[in-house]
C-alpha cells in the first residue's frame, strides 16, 4: 500500500518502501566530516556539499524521473529531477548537495541546503527525514535518520 499525499492527519494505508515504479532510497551520506569524509565531486574539497542521495531502481525496466522530487522535512528543500531524466533497471542516479563543475551522467546537483551544508547531520538529537515523491501518482516513500532515528512526524509530510 502506499500512502497518498493529502492533507490531514489520516494515512491511506502503511507507507511503501518502494514507489510503484520500483524506486526507493538506497543510500544517503548525511554528514560529510570528520575520518570517513569523502570528496564526491574531485573539486579538492571535502564539505558538506558532498553529502549525498543515492535512489535506485529496483524494477526491471527503464523509469523516467519526470515528476520525482525529493523533498527535505527539516528545510522544507525539493529537488526536482529534470523531465527528460531516467535511470535504468538495477541502476542508481545520485542527487549531490553541490557538484563543481559538469556533474557525469547518473549526477545530479541539488543546489539546495543550508550554507552548504545539503542534509542535516544525523548526531544530538538533530533528525530529518528524506521523502522520495512521485507526483504523478502523488505516493511516496522515505527515509528518517538521526540519533537515534525516528518515525516522520503527521506534520513531516511532502507538501501537497
Amino acid at each position: 500500500q502506499k500512502t497518498k499525499i493529502t492533507g490531514g492527519k489520516e494515512h491511506q494505508g502503511a507507507m511503501a518502501d518502494r514507489l510503484a515504479n520500483g524506486l526507493f532510497i538506497s543510500e544517503v551520506l548525511a554528514d560529510n566530516a570528520g575520518g570517513d569524509a569523502i570528496d564526491l565531486d574531485g573539486n579538492r574539497a571535502v564539505n558538506k556539499s558532498d553529502e549525498y542521495i543515492e535512489i535506485q531502481n529496483s524494477g526491471s525496466e527503464s523509469v523516467s524521473l519526470a515528476g520525482i522530487e525529493i523533498w527535505l522535512a527539516s528545510s522544507g528543500a525539493v529537488f526536482k529531477f529534470p523531465d527528460d531524466a531516467k535511470i535504468g533497471p538495477g541502476e542508481v542516479v545520485v542527487v549531490v548537495g553541490t557538484y563543481a563543475g559538469t556533474p557525469p551522467a547518473g549526477f545530479y546537483s541539488a543546489e539546495i541546503g543550508e550554507r552548504g551544508n545539503f542534509l542535516r547531520d544525523g548526531e544530538s538529537s538533530k533528525f530529518d527525514t528524506i521523502f522520495l515523491v512521485d507526483r504523478t501518482t502523488e505516493t511516496y516513500t522515505s527515509l528518517s535518520y538521526g540519533d537515534p532515528p525516528r518515525k516522520p512526524d503527521d506534520d513531516q509530510r511532502p507538501p501537497a
